[in-house]
C-alpha cells in the first residue's frame, strides 16, 4: 500500500508539479517506509518493545529532515526542471512561496541553460514579487531574518535583468508582461495566454 501511494504521488507530482503538500507527503512516506523496514527487523529480532523508540526516532527524522531541507527553494528546484522539460509553470503558485525561494529562483533566472520561456516565467516571478512586496527599509534588529536577508540580497543582484518586464494590471489581480509577450496573473490562475 505504502509503495502504491508513492506510485501515485510520483504521477500526480509529473502531471501537476510540486508544492508543500506534495513535497511533505513525500518526505513523510520515505520516513514511514524506513519505520515499516524497522518494524520488520524489530520483529524478526523479536524486540517488540523498541517500536515506541523507532517511532520516535522516524517522527524526529521527519522534523529534522523539513528543518534542514530548503521545502521552498526544492520545490523551485523541481518544478523549474519540469518546465524545462515543457511542461507548465505555475507562476501564480511560486510566487506566494516564502523568501527562501528567491535566491534558487535567482540562480535559475541566471542559469543559461534555461529556455527563453521558463527564463521568462522565472524573471515573471522574481518580478511579481518584486512588485507585490517592494522592498522596505530595514525595521531594526527585532525584525531581521536570515530567509529575508538573503532574498533581499539575490534580488538585487537581478532587479536590473527585470527592465523588460511591465506592468499590465495593477489592480487585484497583478498582472505582468514578459519581455517575450506573456501575460502572467501573479496571484492564482497562473498563466493566461
Amino acid at each position: 500500500m505504502l509503495v502504491s501511494a508513492y506510485q501515485r504521488l510520483l504521477l500526480y507530482e509529473a502531471a501537476y508539479g510540486f508544492s508543500r503538500l506534495r513535497t511533505y507527503t513525500h518526505i513523510v512516506l520515505i520516513w514511514i517506509g524506513l519505520l515499516l523496514g524497522a518494524v520488520v527487523i524489530l520483529e524478526i529480532f523479536r524486540r517488540q518493545r523498541a517500536f515506541a523508540l523507532a517511532v520516535l526516532i522516524t517522527s524526529l527524522g521527519f522534523a529534522a529532515t523539513l528543518g534542514l531541507m530548503n521545502v521552498d527553494g526544492f520545490i523551485v528546484r523541481q518544478n523549474v526542471n519540469r518546465a524545462m522539460s515543457g511542461q507548465g509553470l505555475d507562476v501564480a503558485y511560486i510566487v506566494s512561496l516564502s523568501n527562501d525561494s528567491v535566491p534558487i529562483l535567482v540562480k535559475e533566472f541566471r542559469s543559461t541553460a534555461l529556455p527563453g520561456y521558463t527564463h521568462d516565467a522565472v524573471g515573471a516571478i522574481l518580478f511579481c514579487r518584486l512588485r507585490a512586496n517592494p522592498q522596505k527599509p530595514d525595521k531594526g534588529w527585532q525584525s531581521f531574518t536570515f530567509s529575508n536577508w538573503q532574498a533581499k540580497k539575490a534580488i538585487n543582484i537581478v532587479k536590473p535583468l527585470l527592465g523588460g518586464y511591465r506592468v499590465s494590471n495593477d489592480q487585484w489581480p497583478l498582472q505582468i508582461i514578459t519581455p517575450g509577450g506573456v501575460l502572467y496573473n501573479c496571484y492564482g490562475g497562473g498563466w493566461i495566454r
